[in-house]
């Protein structure tokens, strides 16, 4: 979606509207498509998870919009959904069109309804405003225009009648898209969150009467309502006072959030309550999905707040873990040191030692790495499943390792149950950096493996397969040709064929047609 939005920016700066740019393939293209100048706004603004459907006129166009109008990027994310819906007030909906006249209601009207519509539904849990509810039967979700309209909103010194009429308007804006016969919802979720958090902030609720509205009580726990989390978010960016709290009842909320954590502090903060929670065993990322959000909590004081957890072997394995994946996230290369002691300590945990080699394979340096093959050649006894056998593997080959190093490395797995580290450079990396001149090397192995079949070699198959037939290729090399006949006799006195199941057919093509090399 990046590269789409991308493209389209560089439509907006250097061509006409009608001129097509072909959509970009890759995200790495961004920044050969779009000015200089641009770059590392976009990169910031879109390297969240909010995705936008950049070909909806009515939807998260905005962004070209907002380009081709100003001539510039919004500076936060905030300022984009502002300027973007502010835009889209004003935009029909292109999938709704009415034959009655538009109202003459200004934007400033429009807004505040669209406000409370938010908030409404936000907090009441409804996806759905039926425009004709006497019609059909209301479902749980759904409610009517009636309902919403009603009153007066106040915005600064006016004060405004929500009528149905005006309810009505803002539903025919680009906000709102058709969801079937009478029925429409929001063109896209992220306009309700934004606004519903501005009808909080506009009306000046208090801090209980916004807890009563956010939170939920579980087990004499209060935690946000999870429908919530993401207006909580947009809560926060407009009400900061709000943060520490929050933080302090439901720290993960605020970590996934798109909008929160502008402040350096913030971020700080926000680290020491959540590794205060995994500490303490009342938080668990049980299924990984708060890690994909770490990189956000980059800070410049981000090393001396992680290495206390990630040296201290008195603390408990989840919370250094969890700090060693921040680390990761953020590639804070101020703290591989750390990282290499922990997964060099053999009186540390498996696991642990696991943990920091995983996260030294994203971050380490070239010094660091040199150091890491060191550790691939000492006593991996404990390494009981072979995970930092692959870890180094896969950080070393091709660039630190040679093909004799390589090789003498790879045999039959500890634990051939598990698809690890190991098993994942054997299938994908061991065989894809091979050279020409390395294939008598690879060919002598493959003579000299005592098993080359059944189950504790099943994942090794591949990679023989894959050495046989490039041997076969190049049998015109006079060395090639000697290692591959022992090769080739060893796999037959095992019973094996010379290709079993990698490009097998295409060999036995090859063997059949090309007589020479038979």
């Amino acid at each position: 979606m990046k590269e789409q939005v991308a493209a389209k920016l560089k439509e907006a700066e250097v061509a006409p509207k009608e001129k097509k740019i072909p959509e970009v393939s890759v995200e790495d293209d961004i920044r050969k498509r779009i000015p200089t100048k641009w770059r590392e706004k976009v990169d910031e603004i879109l390297g969240r998870d909010f995705e936008c459907e950049v070909d909806d006129s009515a939807g998260g166009n905005f962004l070209i919009k907002i380009f081709s109008i100003f001539r510039a990027l919004p500076s936060t994310r905030k300022e984009l959904f502002e300027k973007g819906i502010k835009l889209l007030i004003d935009e029909p909906n292109l999938s709704r069109r009415e034959s009655r006249p538009s109202t003459n209601y200004t934007s400033c009207q429009k807004l505040v309804a669209a406000e409370r519509i938010a908030a409404i539904m936000a907090f009441c849990n409804k996806s759905i405003i039926l425009l004709n509810s006497n019609e059909i039967e209301i479902g749980t979700g759904e409610i009517q225009i009636e309902e919403i309209a009603g009153g007066k909103e106040k915005y600064d010194t006016q004060e405004y009648e929500i009528n149905e009429q005006l309810i009505r308007e803002v539903i025919s804006t680009g906000l709102f898209t058709l969801r079937g016969r009478d029925k429409m919802g929001w063109t896209h979720q992220t306009y309700l969150e934004c606004l519903a958090a501005k009808y909080l902030t506009r009306n000046q609720l208090n801090e209980e009467q916004i807890y009563h509205l956010i939170l939920i009580s579980s087990f004499d726990e209060r935690k946000i309502i999870p429908q919530l989390n993401e207006t909580v978010g947009w809560l926060v960016n407009y009400m900061p006072s709000l943060f520490k709290k929050l933080m302090d009842l439901d720290p993960e909320v605020l970590l996934k959030s798109d909008v929160t954590l502008q402040d350096e502090k913030d971020r700080e903060r926000l680290i020491n309550s959540l590794l205060q929670l995994f500490d303490e065993q009342k938080l668990f990322d049980l299924n990984y999905s708060m890690k994909k959000y770490y990189h956000k909590l980059n800070h410049t004081k981000l090393a001396s707040q992680l290495r206390p957890f990630i040296t201290d072997k008195t603390k408990g394995w989840l919370v250094r873990h969890e700090a060693m994946d921040i680390a990761e996230a953020c590639k804070y290369q101020e703290l591989q040191g750390e990282l290499y002691d922990v997964l060099s300590d053999e009186l540390d945990s498996i696991g642990t030692r696991t943990k920091a080699g995983w996260a030294l394979l994203e971050i380490a340096d070239s010094d660091h790495k040199k150091r890491m093959k060191k550790l691939l050649f000492q006593d991996l006894t404990s390494d009981i499943d072979d995970e930092i056998k692959g870890i180094l593997l896969t950080a070393l080959w091709p660039r630190y390792l040679s093909a004799s190093e390589l090789f003498s490395n790879l045999n039959e797995p500890k634990n051939p149950n598990l698809i690890g580290a190991y098993s994942s450079f054997i299938h994908n990396h061991a065989f894809e950096s091979l050279q020409k001149k390395d294939l008598s090397i690879a060919l002598d192995w493959v003579s000299h493996q005592e098993s080359v079949s059944g189950w504790n070699m099943h994942f090794l198959e591949d990679l023989i397969d894959s050495i046989m037939y490039m041997g076969w290729q190049n049998l015109e090399q006079k060395e090639v040709l000697h290692n591959y006949v022992f090769a080739a006799k060893h796999l037959l006195k095992k019973y094996r064929e010379l290709i079993s199941r990698k490009s097998n057919h295409k060999f036995y093509d090859e063997l059949s047609s090309q007589t020479n090399k038979r």
